[in-house]
This record gives structure tokens, C-alpha cells and sequence, in this order.
């Protein structure tokens, strides 16, 4: 008997060093969290692209140093474990006011220089061409003037991905009929449901069931791509709000280990096309603030003193019979913190202030003083 524990002990001692040893599995970490709390701050439908928002991230990652490189650090972008069959089209690019002079080194696409201090309507238009022309446009336009004008923007840092892609096994386009779907608020709304009957993967848990539609590849090696589908069994906002990296790990290792099942498949023939969002806020949830802020370094793109402003994003998808497109383009607009002058400076009295009758050689005593609340 003791000789049966010590070998016991000696396994479990062994199992516990290879552990140890044993490379981290890699989880996805900063798309699902950011997943996360776009949910929680958007209403209605989410399109949401990990990959593009981490395209911008990494272009920064080039630029940045010190405490702003260690936060860009810990944020989790593990690089793809295996090659993919999907080929998405990807383009990355800076564009650069004439006043920065960019450092030579940084790895991107495109260094497109851009009137940006000067002309906020000519340099939006430029980024707004860019991204209709990487996404084949699926994105039109993904940044307006007003989010240039007024401020001292240096550069925008974008990423593109475009990607259409053909289902393995394609529905019939005679089986698709009108169906309802049961909205959030409890209403019921009309759709063209298409539908098949066949071998799929699919995996069930606790909370949840899930199916992987594949694509059909288009390369004869690489991981095959899916459309991943989560069905929970209660609110999906809910569900989706508190989804971590870990969790929806184990639903993509539930379906990679599942043998195919015969399914009958009803899926919604849909097309989104949602408005620019800001990804800000949720990066800051996230533990990206000093590079938001004045005190952050980007000094490895120039030796001006940059920071990033905000990180805008906007998607598109569309899913039929045959398959499912969608493209996103994502941009980080980096502004100056010095005491640039700017041709126009808003001073818009549309809240409570101060106000002083004096001259400003006595400016100790003035003749009156007052708050204004409101008119």
C-alpha cells in the first residue's frame, strides 16, 4: 500500500513539475474583454472587430516607450497559434502632418502625409478614400471633421481588414423562408430565415450551445475558419457583457473537439452596417490610460510630445446563402500637447462663468464682479 502512494506521489509530483514547465496556454485576451465592455456601453446591435483595433494597437506599440509601452504590453494580443486558411485583406497606415517629422524605422503600409492641422476637411477625406478603398467599400467613411478641427492632431494611426469568405456547405436559396425573431424587448420581427439540415459541430455547456459554420478554405493549409454562433440559455446582452477570455476559450475548444452531429440549422439572412463608435473608454477599462493622457511617450515616432486622443472603430457585415463578408477600419487619432497655436481657439460661453468690470492695470480692485448661472 505505501508503495502504491509513493507512486502515487512521485506521479503527481511529476505531473505538477511538467505544469510548470508546460508553455501558458494562450487565451483570447484583450478582443473578448474589449468585446465586453462595448456591449455594456452600446445599445442595440454590436459589430465589433478584435483584430482591427489590435492592428492599431501594434502600430502604436511601435512608437511608444517606457510606462506606455509596458501598459500596451500587458495588454493581452497573443499572435495567432496556428496559421489561418481565411485571407482577409489587411492594410495598415499613418498619416502624417507635414509639422512631425516621423523617425525612420517604423514598420507600416503606408506613410500617407496629411494637411491635418491645416485642413480637417481635406485630411478626413483622405482617410475616409483609404478606407473605402481597403475595405472594397464595405466601410465608406469612418471619420468626420469635427473630430480633426480644433485640436492639434499630428498624426492618425489606421488599420483596414477586409474579408469575404464562402460557407463549406452553402444553403439553398429555395429554403430560406420568412420567419420570426423574438427581439430583446420581447417583440417579434419578420426575417428570412434560411435553413439546412446536416452534419455540423456543434457543443453544448452549462449556459450556453454553440455551432461552427465553416468556410470553405482557401488556402490547403491553415486552420479552417468558422462562423462561430452562441445560442445562451438566458439574456444574450447579459451573457455577452460578462463573457471572459476564458469562457469563450472553452466554447471554441468544446467545438474544436466535437465530432460533427446532424443539426438543423435556421439562421437569420442579415446585414449590418453600424455607425462609427469609440473604442476609448472601453481601452481605459481595460488598463490603457497613460498613453490617453498627456504623460504618455511616444517619442520612438517623433520627437514631438504626442498622445493618443481617441480610438474609433467602425464595422460591417453581411451574412446569405452563400456566405458572409465584413470589413472594419480603425483609427487612433494622436494629437500634440504642446502650446500649439491653432487658427481657431472656441471660447463658447454656453456655461455658468465668471465675469469682471476693471482694467488690467488694477486688476486687484475691479469696478464689479459677477457669476453668471443663467440668462
Amino acid at each position: 500500500m505505501k508503495k502504491i502512494i509513493a507512486i502515487a506521489l512521485t506521479a503527481l509530483m511529476l505531473a505538477a513539475m511538467l505544469c510548470l514547465h508546460a508553455p501558458a496556454a494562450e487565451v483570447p485576451g484583450l478582443g473578448v474583454d474589449v468585446f465586453r465592455q462595448v456591449v455594456k456601453e452600446q445599445k442595440g446591435n454590436v459589430v465589433f472587430s478584435p483584430a482591427s483595433m489590435e492592428g492599431v494597437l501594434r502600430l502604436l506599440e511601435q512608437g511608444a516607450r517606457g510606462e506606455t509601452l509596458k501598459e500596451l504590453h500587458l495588454l493581452s494580443m497573443p499572435e495567432r497559434l496556428a496559421p489561418s486558411a481565411m485571407s482577409p485583406a489587411e492594410a495598415n497606415a499613418l498619416f502624417v502632418d507635414d509639422a512631425l517629422k516621423l523617425k525612420p524605422g517604423i514598420k507600416v503600409d503606408e506613410v500617407i502625409p496629411a494637411p491635418l492641422l491645416s485642413d480637417a476637411v481635406r485630411s478626413a477625406g483622405m482617410v475616409n478614400g483609404w478606407a473605402k478603398e481597403k475595405t472594397r467599400g464595405m466601410i465608406p467613411s469612418i471619420i468626420k471633421p469635427s473630430d480633426l478641427q480644433g485640436n492639434p492632431c499630428m498624426m492618425i494611426a489606421a488599420n483596414a481588414i477586409a474579408f469575404e469568405e464562402k460557407w463549406r456547405i452553402p444553403f439553398e436559396p429555395e429554403s430560406t423562408e420568412p420567419a420570426p425573431f423574438h427581439c430583446a424587448d420581447g417583440s417579434e420581427r419578420e426575417v428570412p430565415m434560411m435553413s439546412r439540415t446536416g452534419r455540423y459541430t456543434y457543443a453544448e455547456g452549462l449556459d450556453w450551445e454553440a455551432l461552427a459554420l465553416f468556410f470553405r478554405p482557401q488556402k490547403k493549409e491553415g486552420v479552417p475558419g468558422c462562423f462561430l454562433a452562441i445560442l445562451p440559455q438566458g439574456n444574450a446582452r447579459d451573457f455577452a457583457a460578462a463573457l471572459s477570455p476564458e469562457k469563450f476559450d472553452s466554447i471554441c475548444k468544446a467545438l474544436a473537439a466535437a465530432a460533427p452531429r446532424q443539426v438543423r440549422v435556421g439562421m437569420p439572412r442579415f446585414e449590418q452596417r453600424p455607425a462609427t463608435f469609440p473604442l476609448t473608454n472601453a481601452l481605459k477599462a481595460c488598463g490603457l490610460r497613460k498613453i490617453f493622457t498627456p504623460q504618455a511617450d511616444l517619442s520612438d515616432f517623433a520627437d514631438a510630445p504626442l498622445y493618443l486622443s481617441e480610438v474609433l472603430q467602425r464595422c460591417y457585415v453581411k451574412a446569405d446563402e452563400q456566405g458572409a463578408k465584413a470589413a472594419a477600419v480603425t483609427v487612433g487619432v494622436i494629437l500634440s500637447w504642446s502650446a500649439r497655436p491653432r487658427s481657431v481657439i472656441p471660447f463658447i460661453m454656453d456655461r455658468p462663468f465668471i465675469w469682471a468690470i476693471t482694467d488690467l492695470e488694477n486688476s486687484t480692485s475691479p469696478l464689479f464682479m459677477g457669476l453668471f448661472e443663467s440668462p
